[in-house]
C-alpha cells in the first residue's frame, strides 16, 4: 500500500493447477505524510477544509470559499462520501490576493463560466476529467496551468490582464522560473513577465535583464506584499501592469530607467510612500496611479506628456507637488489634496484642468526664470489660492476661475495675448488687489471679466501700453500710466481718469478721448462734447459710458467701427454716411452691434437679430452714399433727416418712418428716390437741419 493505493498481503499458487495456496487479503491504504499540507510520499495536496459544498445528482458542488482561508486550496474529491463533481460560478471570489494555487481533483467533471476570480497570479492544476467552461478562470495578475486532461484546454476559458501572462502547461514541471530573490518570471506570447514573488527582502533591486531579455511587472505581482519597502526598477523593466503595488508595505521606488509608462492604480493604496519621484523616462502616467496612497510630496518629471484623471485621488496626507512636465498635453483632474504648487521654470504649459476643485491647495509658485506661456482653463479652477504671480512669459491666461480666497495678482506677463475669463467669479468679499508688473506690456480682452476687483494698480516704470476690454468696472480715480497707447473705455470712470500731459498717445479733447497715431475716438466722457475735425475713426463704445443722448458725428470721420454708436439713452443720431467706410455701405443696426446690452431692443432683419437703444427715435443722415432698404429696418425710429448730398434712396429704407425730412428739393428728392413710382407721400422739402 501507499498513501494514495490500497495494499494486498503475499500469497502463494499452484503453478500447475492454479489452485490458491495462501489467500491476498486487502491493506488499507497508508497515511499522508504532510509537510506543509504537501505529501512526501505521494506529492500530493492536504485537501482544503471549509468549502461550501451543495448536493447535486450525481454528488457535491462546490459553492463558495466558506471558511478556508488556504494561500493554496486543494479541492477535495468527496464529501460526505460522494465526489465532488462540479465548480459553480463565483465560487471563488477573491480580490486580497490571499490564494496562490488551486488544485482541481480529478473527480470534478465541470468548471462552470466564471467559477474562479482572483486578482492576482494564479497556479491551477486542473485534473484529468475537468471540463472549462467559458472564462471559467478570471486571474488579474496572470495564470499557470497545469492541465491533466490529456485535451487541449481553449484559451476563451481564462481571463487575464492585458499587462499578465497565460501559459497552459501540458507537463508536470512548472514553467514559471523563480530567482534567488523569489522572484518569479514567466515567458508567454513572446516576452517574459515578473509575475509572482515569494522573497522576504525589504529592497529589491529588479535585474537589468532577464535570460537576455527585458520584461513586464504583471498586474498585482506585488500587491498586498507585507514585506518590500523599497524597490528599484532599473532598465530591465519596460512595462508595469495594473495595480501591481497596490496594497502594499512599498515606502520608497525608483522608477529611473527605461519604463515610460505607470498603469493604472500601480501605486495605489501605498499608505507608506511619502515620496515619489516620477523620472524623466515616464512620458505616460494612467489614471488613478496613486489612489489612496500615503504620498507628502511628489515630482513630475520634465517628460511627462500625458496624466489620465485621479491620480492623486485620496492621498489626505498630501503637501507639495513640484511640476516639471516641460509640456504635458492632457492631465484629467488630479482630484488631489496638495496645498502647495511649484511649477519648474522649464514647464511651457500647465494643463487643462490640471488642480481643478482641490479645495486644500492653497499657494501656486512658478519658479525664478519660469517659461511659461500658458496656463490651461480650469488648471486652477474652485482652489483656495490666495495669492499669485503670473510669470513674464504667459501668453494665454486661464484657470483661476471661482478661487473665492484669491485677494491679490501680481500680473507681470510681457505679452499676454488672450485671456479666457481667468479670474471669473473669483476674489474675496473685498476684491482682488490686482497689481501690473512693469515688464506687462497689455492687458488682453476679458482678463478681469466678472472678477471681483478691489483694485488695478501699476507699477512704476510700468510698460503696458494696451487695456483691453478687460472687464467693465468703471474704476474711480484712475491714472493712466504715460506708456499707455489705447484702452477699453468701459475699464475705467471717465468722469474721474486721468490722462497724464506727458502722455504721447492719448489726449483730451473737447470731452473727447482721442487716440493720436490715428486721430481715433476712443471715448466721450459726457454730453458736452464736440468731436473735433482732426478725428478721422469712431471706435467701438464709444460713447456707450457716458450715457450720451444725442449722437452727431462730424463729416470729417472716415470710418465707423461696427458698435461704435452704443448708447442705452440716445434719442438722436447724425451720420455723415451709412457704413463703415465711406466707400462701404451697411446697415445702421450694425452701428450698434449685435451685443445684448442693457435698456437695448431686440429686433431681427434677414433673419439676423440685433440688440438696438430702445430710445432712439430719430437719424440724421448727411449723404454721400445709398439708403439702402434694410438700412434702418424694425428699428423703431420714428423720425428721419436726409441730407441732399445722399445720392440715392430706396423707398423700402423710408416704410413705417412718421416724419421724414428732406434738405432739398421735391425735384431733387425724385432724382434720389429709388422706386416704382418715385413717390413717397409726407416728405418734408427743403427742410433745415
Amino acid at each position: 500500500p501507499d498513501c494514495t493505493n490500497t495494499g494486498l498481503t503475499e500469497g502463494s499458487q499452484c503453478s500447475v493447477c492454479k489452485k490458491i495456496i495462501v489467500k491476498q487479503n486487502s491493506i488499507p491504504k497508508l497515511s499522508h505524510n504532510y509537510v506543509d499540507r504537501h505529501c512526501s510520499l505521494c506529492d500530493g495536496w492536504e485537501p482544503s477544509v471549509g468549502l461550501e459544498f451543495e448536493e447535486n445528482s450525481s454528488g457535491y458542488t462546490l459553492v463558495g470559499i466558506g471558511t478556508c482561508s488556504d494561500r493554496i486550496i486543494s479541492i477535495p474529491s468527496e464529501y460526505n462520501g460522494k465526489p465532488v463533481t462540479e465548480i459553480a460560478r463565483d465560487s471563488f471570489y477573491i480580490t486580497d490576493g490571499s490564494v496562490g494555487k488551486i488544485i482541481i481533483p480529478d473527480s470534478v467533471l465541470n468548471v462552470s463560466e466564471y467559477a474562479i476570480t482572483v486578482n492576482n497570479f494564479l497556479f491551477l492544476e486542473v485534473g484529468k476529467n475537468a471540463k472549462l467552461g467559458f472564462m471559467a478562470v478570471s486571474a488579474m495578475g496572470g495564470c499557470e496551468v497545469i492541465n491533466k486532461t490529456g485535451k487541449a484546454i481553449g484559451k476563451e476559458s481564462f481571463k487575464v490582464d492585458t499587462y499578465a501572462p497565460l501559459v497552459i502547461n501540458n507537463g508536470d514541471t512548472l514553467l514559471t522560473k523563480y530567482t534567488e530573490d523569489g522572484l518569479g518570471f514567466l515567458y508567454s506570447d513572446g516576452k517574459y513577465y515578473l509575475c509572482d514573488y515569494i522573497g522576504r527582502s525589504d529592497v529589491l533591486s529588479l535585474p537589468a535583464l532577464y535570460n537576455g531579455s527585458t520584461y513586464t511587472i504583471a498586474s498585482t505581482c506585488f500587491a498586498y506584499k507585507d514585506t518590500i519597502s523599497k524597490v528599484i526598477f532599473g532598465t530591465g523593466v519596460e512595462a508595469v501592469g495594473f495595480t501591481a503595488f497596490s496594497g502594499s508595505t512599498l515606502s520608497e521606488v525608483d522608477l529611473t530607467g527605461r519604463l515610460s509608462e505607470l498603469s493604472m492604480l500601480s501605486f495605489s493604496g501605498c499608505k507608506y510612500l511619502k515620496n515619489v519621484v516620477i523620472p524623466d523616462n515616464i512620458v505616460t502616467i494612467e489614471s488613478q496611479c496613486f489612489d489612496g496612497s500615503g504620498i507628502v510630496t511628489a515630482t513630475i518629471g520634465k517628460s511627462v506628456q500625458k496624466i489620465e484623471h485621479s491620480m492623486f485621488a485620496n492621498c489626505n496626507d498630501a503637501d507639495t507637488l513640484y511640476f516639471n512636465a516641460v509640456n504635458c498635453e492632457k492631465v484629467g483632474s488630479m482630484h488631489s489634496s496638495f496645498k502647495h504648487v511649484v511649477i519648474g521654470k522649464d514647464v511651457i504649459s500647465v494643463p487643462t484642468e490640471f488642480m481643478k476643485k482641490n479645495e486644500n491647495l492653497v499657494s501656486v509658485t512658478f519658479e525664478e526664470g519660469s517659461k511659461c506661456k500658458s496656463i490651461g482653463g480650469g488648471a486652477f479652477l474652485g482652489t483656495s489660492i490666495t495669492s499669485v504671480i503670473i510669470p513674464e512669459t504667459v501668453e494665454f491666461l486661464g484657470g483661476f476661475v471661482e478661487c473665492e480666497l484669491l485677494s491679490e495678482v501680481y500680473f507681470n506677463a510681457k505679452n499676454c495675448i488672450t485671456a479666457a475669463s481667468p479670474f471669473k467669479k473669483s476674489g474675496t468679499a473685498e476684491g482682488i488687489v490686482f497689481k501690473i508688473g512693469s515688464t506687462a506690456t497689455r492687458l488682453p480682452a476679458t482678463l478681469l471679466s466678472e472678477a471681483k476687483l478691489k483694485s488695478l494698480e501699476f507699477e512704476e516704470n510700468s510698460s503696458c501700453a494696451y487695456i483691453e476690454n478687460i472687464g467693465k468696472f468703471g474704476i474711480k480715480n484712475m491714472t493712466l500710466p504715460d506708456t499707455v497707447r489705447d484702452f477699453y473705455n468701459g475699464v475705467f470712470d471717465l468722469n474721474t481718469l486721468i490722462i497724464g500731459d506727458d502722455n504721447p498717445y492719448i489726449d483730451i479733447e473737447n470731452n473727447c478721448i482721442i487716440r493720436n497715431d490715428d486721430n481715433a475716438l476712443i471715448a466721450v466722457i459726457s454730453n458736452e462734447y464736440t468731436i473735433p475735425a482732426r478725428v478721422k475713426v469712431i471706435l467701438k463704445d464709444a460713447f456707450y459710458y457716458s450715457n450720451v443722448t444725442e449722437i452727431y458725428i462730424p463729416d470729417t470721420v472716415e470710418k465707423m467701427e461696427i458698435g461704435c454708436l452704443n448708447s442705452s439713452v440716445v434719442v438722436s443720431v447724425r451720420i455723415p454716411f451709412v457704413g463703415i467706410t465711406a466707400d462701404e455701405t451697411i446697415m445702421l443696426h450694425n452701428l450698434f452691434g449685435p451685443e445684448q446690452k442693457s435698456g437695448y431692443a431686440h429686433i431681427t432683419v434677414n433673419y439676423i437679430g440685433y440688440y438696438v437703444p430702445s430710445t432712439l427715435r430719430e437719424l440724421i443722415i448727411g449723404g454721400g452714399k445709398i439708403v439702402g432698404d434694410n438700412m434702418i429696418k424694425n428699428m423703431g425710429i420714428k423720425i428721419v433727416k436726409i441730407s441732399k448730398n445722399v445720392t440715392k434712396i430706396d423707398i423700402y429704407a423710408l416704410m413705417g418712418i412718421s416724419e421724414i425730412y428732406y434738405e432739398g428739393s421735391e425735384e431733387e428728392w425724385k432724382e434720389t428716390l429709388y422706386s416704382p413710382t418715385n413717390k413717397l407721400n409726407g416728405v418734408i422739402y427743403n427742410a433745415e437741419f
